[in-house]
């Protein structure tokens, strides 16, 4: 699956809410960070479970619902990491693996490091600019099928429609190509991506993160959010 890779301008200020985050795309190297780091984050974010489908009911706990314990796992462990690798040329990571545990360490981690806070979502913009390079060169089709769900993780986060429609066009040859014991949760995955891609075109943004993000909700967000709107554990 080839895909085109959008163009951020070097430097570039993102914003968050009220708040800007640099972006410096820097030479395609790995100078200020440990590469080795990026295979000790994948083996514990996976812990096997690419090669031995049994884990997946452990490894879904601790990767959705184990709240405050695993955020200071991570805190403990890895809390340096998304600043030494935001920003990070694409071009720096020259196989899957490695990029593979780049987005997990923008997309996933802030989201334990930080949850509930605006910095939470401050490195999407970089993770998301990883996921369309391995997209564009095909390495998806490279990683497990569990991987290749968290690779894609970063479009599922995005606040544009286009995005949000890569997510589920994605997920859904995810899952055509899946093994039988990893299916279930593809499915289900491709449901998550339906649900969020449902939510930007009904808002064109996810109201949970309004508050975090000190922005003001609008009537409807703020029904919505009374209701039971998913907030995705933040």
């Amino acid at each position: 699956m080839k895909r085109g890779l959008p163009k951020l301008p070097l430097g570039v200020q993102v914003p968050v809410g009220r708040h800007l985050f640099s972006l410096s795309f820097r030479k395609p190297n790995l100078t200020d960070a440990n590469p080795n780091i990026l295979h000790t984050v994948r083996a514990d974010w996976f812990g096997g479970v690419e090669e031995d489908a049994a884990l997946l009911g452990d490894c879904r706990k601790r990767w959705f619902q184990s709240g405050q314990s695993r955020d200071e796992e991570i805190r403990q462990q890895f809390a340096e990491l998304p600043e030494q690798f935001q920003g990070m040329a694409p071009g720096a990571f020259s196989e899957a693996g490695m990029l593979l545990g780049a987005v997990l360490v923008l997309d996933q981690f802030p989201r334990h490091l930080f949850r509930g806070m605006g910095r939470a979502f401050a490195y999407d913009a970089s993770a998301r600019q990883l996921t369309h390079h391995a997209l564009a060169q095909g390495w998806e089709r490279k990683l497990r099928e569990i991987e290749g769900l968290f690779l894609l993780m970063p479009l599922q986060h995005s606040e544009t429609l286009e995005e949000q429609k890569l997510s589920v066009q994605a997920a859904n040859e995810l899952l055509m190509r899946s093994r039988p014991g990893y299916r279930e949760m593809l499915e289900q995955s491709v449901e998550s991506a339906e649900k969020h891609r449902d939510i930007i075109v009904q808002f064109g943004r996810f109201p949970h993160r309004n508050q975090a993000l000190e922005r003001k909700s609008t009537e409807a967000e703020t029904e919505w959010l009374k209701a039971g709107g998913m907030r995705f554990g933040q």
